[in-house]
């Protein structure tokens, strides 16, 4: 089972900041969770909304916007306004490099263009690291996957969303994935949200092509998901799921210790 810390660790820093990603890693988690844009400039960024409000409390596009415009903000933790400001994509790969984790890279589309130029910058600066081998790539739009496939030669590594609200949905879309999403060579790994009627030929289908389940999130504060924090909730799915992402890497790490034990 492996912890992906989404955002960094969200409970106790900034999302999507260079200290919460430094904490989550030190914290023991095997894999981070990042959202990347891009400035009007190419700059690849970690945020996760197209403005910089929430994070913030400045509104500003983040495509629409340069480099230069955006490096002084400084990022929000709750209510509180910290020193910490948004980070490179570059800073975070350059930090991390020689350190032994991974990354699940949730790749945003640009709100003025049809087509996103995060996959053109970022498989070029995955290169320039050597981190070939140890990211895979998100995202909500089946567009980036394609441009991610071919930048690689087919081996990037995607991950589809599945952002479901009730179970009647779930089972339909279930057998759609089954039928046809997992037979897509654009999609190898799925997300699905924490409260997924999980099933054994889900399983078994994604094994069979060597997928992975993700779910987001047990101990989760940014979706504020229902019976997230419900230990009893979280173990069930254990035997359905590869990695749990989850906003507090030292709580889930103190329950999977207490499992094993």
């Amino acid at each position: 089972m492996r912890i992906i810390a989404h955002r960094g660790l969200p409970v106790l820093y900034p999302e999507n900041s260079f200290i919460g990603m430094v904490k989550a890693y030190e914290a023991g988690a095997d894999e981070l969770e990042m959202d990347i844009r891009v400035t009007k400039d190419n700059v690849l960024i970690l945020m996760h909304d197209a403005s910089t409000a929430k994070t913030t409390c400045v509104h500003k596009y983040v495509d629409e916007s340069h480099w230069s415009e955006l490096e002084n903000l400084r990022l929000n933790h709750g209510d509180t306004c910290t020193t910490e400001r948004i980070p490179t994509v570059e800073q975070i790969f350059a930090y991390f490099q020689d350190k032994k984790i991974r990354f699940l890279l949730d790749c945003k589309r640009e709100v003025s263009l049809q087509k996103s130029r995060v996959p053109f910058l970022l498989v070029p600066l995955v290169k320039k690291y050597g981190l070939e081998n140890r990211v895979r790539y998100a995202s909500a739009w089946f567009s980036i996957f394609n441009d991610f496939k071919q930048l690689t030669n087919g081996k990037a590594i995607t991950v589809g969303n599945v952002p479901l609200q009730d179970n009647i949905v779930a089972k339909i879309a279930t057998k759609l994935l089954l039928k046809k999403g997992l037979k897509s060579e654009m999609v190898d790994d799925l997300s699905f949200p924490f409260n997924y009627p999980f099933t054994k030929e889900l399983k078994q289908c994604l094994d069979a092509k060597r997928g992975k389940i993700n779910v987001y999130s047990a101990f989760d504060c940014t979706h504020h998901i229902q019976n997230s924090n419900n230990e009893d909730a979280i173990v069930s799915l254990f035997p359905f799921v590869h990695h749990i992402i989850t906003d507090d890497v030292i709580a889930l790490k103190q329950l999977l210790q207490k499992q094993n034990q």
